[in-house]
């Protein structure tokens, strides 16, 4: 809910719905929140809104899940995320993005640290 406030408010979409949570009106702590907002944040929020449908006039946001053939299998999963990751290493180092090294069994990509214990 507060994902939708906030983007309604900093995209100054028309459609402005009082915040509700559990049966409570929120709109008062919402505003105080956004009012915390850096410069800089509010910036890397309003980039995303060119690329919304022209006559947008209300964010509506749903999750969406679904139960995978590899649900609980771990080692699977980590697996899939080192061999992502190596790749991304290699491209960073071809493109010159990004280091793609790290200290002992640490390893980052565009910012974001990998561990392989």
């Amino acid at each position: 809910e507060w994902w939708r406030y906030a983007l309604n408010d900093i995209w100054r979409l028309p459609a402005q719905r009082t915040p509700i949570l559990r049966g409570v009106n929120v709109e008062r702590n919402f505003r105080e929140a956004l009012g915390r907002l850096s410069k800089k944040e509010r910036r890397r929020v309003k980039y995303y809104r060119p690329f919304t449908r022209d006559g947008l006039q209300e964010v509506r946001l749903s999750g969406y899940y679904a139960p995978a053939e590899t649900d609980g299998e771990r080692q699977l999963h980590r697996s899939a995320l080192l061999g992502l990751s190596d790749s991304l290493c290699r491209r960073a180092e071809v493109g010159g993005t990004g280091s793609g090294r790290g200290s002992g069994s640490e390893r980052e990509v565009r910012g974001l640290a990998l561990f392989d214990p």
